[in-house]
């Protein structure tokens, strides 16, 4: 049965989140939409005094880093052996999977989003220190 506590229903959250330290600290949400552009990079700038971030996303994967740009995405490899070079700047956000990020919440970040399909959605959401 679904209640009214809002993680109801909903996988964990990825990499120990730290969900347990959200004491003080104000979520603040928004939903963005990525280009129709395919590999068109999303600058979201964050509020001031965040000090993590979760994001989820329902459908495509996207990648994203903190204060950098993710990417190029690079094709898949296979193979016995794969060289450092096959990694690029950023993680992947998967389909149906909450993933968060913790970060100093002395300085403004901007989080950058990339994907290869057309207008996915993210849905973000900043927990940030009360001002």
């Amino acid at each position: 049965m679904q209640t009214v506590w809002m993680g109801a229903g909903l996988p964990g959250i990825a990499g120990g989140s730290g969900a347990d330290n959200l004491d003080g600290l104000t979520p603040q949400s928004a939903t963005v939409v990525l280009s129709d552009i395919p590999s068109a990079v999303l600058r979201v700038t964050l509020p001031t005094g965040a000090r993590q971030v979760w994001l989820w996303t329902t459908t495509e994967r996207v990648w994203y880093a903190l204060d950098a740009t993710p990417g190029p995405i690079p094709p898949p490899v296979q193979g016995g052996v794969l060289p450092a070079s096959t990694f690029v700047v950023g993680a992947i956000l998967m389909p149906g999977q909450w993933q968060a990020l913790a970060m100093d919440s002395t300085q403004v970040h901007d989080l950058y989003l990339v994907s290869e399909a057309m207008s996915p959605t993210v849905f973000l959401t900043a927990w940030c220190e009360s001002l």
